[in-house]
């Protein structure tokens, strides 16, 4: 059971690669990317019930997300046409999680991946409109806009966090 949520994590990072073999947003695809959601979800609800929780798991839980957020967006990016407002936004929000994680780094000389609930609150609107984002591109306009409020705030609040924090707490709710 010590394990558990780890082993979830290990999963969602295994499955994470066949995405990039599957025929984009076809039934299989959408089944593993639910299921790398799933494992999302469950291993940090597991690490907290059951008084689980590490910096190892943290961060490892962390490299599982940039893996999926990576694999799905070079999918993406390479069989659908993105608009440059997206891929401006996309870079700026690269762009600022990177100095956060740089200045993390130089402060506390680890892997600095916060985990605020706006973080949390991203990561699972982001995962639902990801690939409604491309079923239905009518509602383009209006998806693109709550992505970008949903990548752009816990960026900077992350990197004010960064800036600030006296010392590092990678399970910080909130800047409040």
């Amino acid at each position: 059971m010590k394990l558990l949520p780890n082993i979830l994590t290990l999963i969602r990072i295994f499955l994470s690669v066949p995405l990039w073999f599957i025929s984009p947003l076809s039934l299989s695809w959408l089944l593993v990317y639910l299921i790398c959601g799933i494992t999302d979800v469950l291993d940090g609800y597991f690490a907290r019930k059951y008084n689980l929780t590490s910096n190892t798991g943290a961060t490892l839980d962390s490299i599982a997300d940039f893996i999926m957020v990576i694999l799905v967006s070079c999918v993406l990016f390479t069989n659908y046409s993105i608009p440059i407002q997206l891929i401006i936004l996309l870079v700026f929000v690269f762009f600022t999680r990177s100095i956060s994680i740089i200045i993390g780094f130089i402060r506390y000389k680890k892997l600095v991946l916060l985990h605020t609930y706006l973080n949390k609150l991203a990561g699972a609107v982001i995962f639902i409109i990801t690939p409604l984002y491309f079923l239905y591109p009518n509602f383009r306009f209006s998806l693109f806009i709550v992505i970008s409020l949903f990548t752009i705030i816990p960026a900077m609040e992350e990197l004010f966090i960064n800036l600030t924090s006296k010392e590092l707490n990678l399970n910080i709710k909130s800047i409040l």
